[in-house]
């Protein structure tokens, strides 16, 4: 048996001329170290030849003892972490089992006066966020000018992680915690964001390319910035100039709603002529958005309308069942939704509609 750091030349380290031709736990008389093993048959045992089935090595039958550090001095200012880098701790390194690595230091004495900071004990000295990122993805150097961030974590213990995680916890529209995980540590630190000043950037940005060739996407953004309360003034900004490109129902509409409470006259004006333009589609999106307001007598009005201009649509019948049933007129209802289940011609419609009449008359 031999053995060989490069594969060159080699050392011997055992040999027998009575092996038996079975299983051999070879016991080396002094420890051996080498990235490659070789077996070398110098007799056969039979006519048959050489067959090694498998070569297993193992490490050091004793348990390996502990390393120790010792005579590892450091000054520094009171109430400032004091950084200890590795080769510190190597400096000082004694290995009795001659071959291990220093992965991790357990501290066993200090001084009375002294305080230990280092990582595995509170707080580390601190954490930075590089924004720096190389051609291709990655950066093998690092320049403190670049850093996003720099501040003091506090490390806690976790369940062993093989590699590396980041996540994202307790995620709300405005704040999310970061958790950095490998190992048995962890490191979590809280992240807000203004959502609002965000998206409303980012919206401007998308409305000078070639978003703003087109009414829908200035009509999505009043919507967004009317919803959200964003400021009236540039919702009415985006809504006038999504009516400029092109007048449509939902822009009418959606100006219609800016203006009901500076000046209702204007608004019932806008929403009769929008009414000119609208689609089935339209009235029906317009009905469900008033029945989630809950103003059920406009959203009916909608509902019945599209009902009246569409009397061959299933789907109008359909909306008009589901909303006399959510104000709890059953009887209308279900005359509602024979009439879709006659014009249905879709099977999963139909299966559907079915399933909602029995539950009307039950």
């Amino acid at each position: 048996m031999m053995v060989t750091d490069s594969g060159g030349m080699k050392m011997r380290v055992y040999s027998t001329a009575s092996g038996d031709g079975d299983v051999d736990d070879i016991l080396l008389s002094s420890p051996a170290s080498g990235r490659y093993v070789r077996m070398l048959g110098i007799q056969r045992a039979t006519s048959y030849g050489y067959s090694l089935w498998e070569v297993q090595v193992y490490g050091p039958s004793s348990p390996n003892q502990a390393p120790t550090v010792s005579n590892l001095a450091r000054r520094g200012m009171a109430d400032t972490a004091l950084p200890v880098p590795a080769g510190s701790f190597l400096g000082g390194f004694t290995d009795p089992d001659a071959g291990d690595y220093l992965h991790k230091i357990k501290i066993t004495s200090l001084p009375s006066h002294g305080v230990l900071q280092g990582p595995g004990v509170c707080p580390y000295t601190s954490n930075n966020l590089n924004q720096y990122t190389a051609a291709g993805g990655v950066s093998f150097t690092y320049d403190p000018k670049e850093d996003a961030a720099r501040f003091t974590v506090t490390p806690t213990q976790a369940e062993h992680e093989e590699s590396l995680q980041y996540r994202f916890e307790n995620p709300t529209e405005t704040s999310a915690n970061v958790v950095l995980h490998w190992e048995r540590l962890q490191v979590s630190f809280p992240i807000t964001v203004d959502t609002k000043a965000i998206t409303l950037a980012s919206l401007k940005g998308q409305l000078r390319g070639l978003a703003g060739f087109s009414w829908q996407p200035w009509n999505q953004a009043a919507a967004w910035c009317t919803r959200n309360d964003c400021g009236a003034d540039q919702a009415m900004a985006w809504v006038d100039q999504s009516i400029n490109t092109q007048r449509s129902f939902p822009n009418l509409t959606a100006k219609a709603k800016l203006l009901e409470k500076k000046d209702p006259a204007a608004a019932s004006k806008l929403r009769s002529e929008a009414m000119k333009l609208a689609t089935e589609t339209d009235v029906n999106a317009l009905g469900y958005q008033l029945l989630g307001e809950k103003k059920y007598p406009e959203a009916l009005e909608m509902f019945r309308k599209n009902a009246k201009d569409y009397p061959e649509s299933w789907n109008v019948h359909d909306s008009l069942g589901e909303a006399l049933a959510t104000t709890g007129d059953k009887k209308g209802a279900t005359a509602s939704y024979e009439r879709a289940l006659t014009l249905a011609r879709d099977p999963v419609q139909k299966k559907r509609i079915t399933t909602v009449l029995a539950g009307l008359r039950q």
